[in-house]
Order: C-alpha cells, then sequence, then structure tokens
C-alpha cells in the first residue's frame, strides 16, 4: 500500500487476534479505520436502508459481483440459538444466515 493509505477493516470469519504491525503503519504515515453496515445503517433513511438491502440481495443472488460470500448454512429465525452457535464452531466455512420458513 502507498503512504498515506487506510487499511480498512470490515469483518473477519474467526475469533483470531488482527495483527498489525503499528511501527509500519506510523512511518508509512498509514490510518485504520473500520465499516460496519450496523453503523452504516443508523445513518441514513428508510427508504435509502430498502435501496441499499435491495441491492445487496440483488447482488448475492446474481452472483455476488459485490458482496460476494460464502455461505455454511441457511437456518429459520426460530434456530438464532442453534444458528449463533454454528457460527462459532464454523465460522471459516462460510456465513450462517437466516432464510424465512425454510423446510428442513
Amino acid at each position: 500500500m502507498p503512504m498515506k493509505s487506510t487499511v480498512y477493516i470490515y469483518g473477519k470469519l474467526d475469533n483470531k487476534p488482527v495483527t498489525l504491525d503499528l511501527w509500519h503503519l506510523h512511518i508509512t504515515q498509514k490510518t485504520i479505520a473500520y465499516f460496519t453496515l450496523l453503523d452504516f445503517m443508523t445513518t441514513i433513511s428508510e427508504e435509502k436502508k430498502k435501496e441499499v438491502f435491495g441491492e445487496i440481495i440483488t447482488d448475492i443472488l446474481t452472483g455476488g459481483g459485490i458482496f460476494e460470500t460464502k455461505v455454511h448454512q441457511i437456518l429459520p429465525l426460530e434456530k438464532y440459538e442453534e444458528a449463533i452457535e454454528s457460527s462459532i464452531v464454523h465460522s471459516t466455512l462460510g456465513k450462517t444466515v437466516f432464510g424465512p420458513q425454510l423446510e428442513e
């Protein structure tokens, strides 16, 4: 990365700590920033939220050119406890997502 670049942290698939060479960041005048969808969503209108979710869903359903992700399993919302446990145990296999009225 060139000098004065910004490193963006936006997610990870495991619980291992992130290691950065702070001295290198300092001497190359780089910065660290983060992005979370939750923070972003609290700053936009309901209309914009619908637009953003529509773009995300369309992208994922058409092959994931922007929001490409590997889905490990899809569970109904009622199984949220199982989903949380599974996402911790199988985090490197992909995302655990919720889908409405799914049959087992």
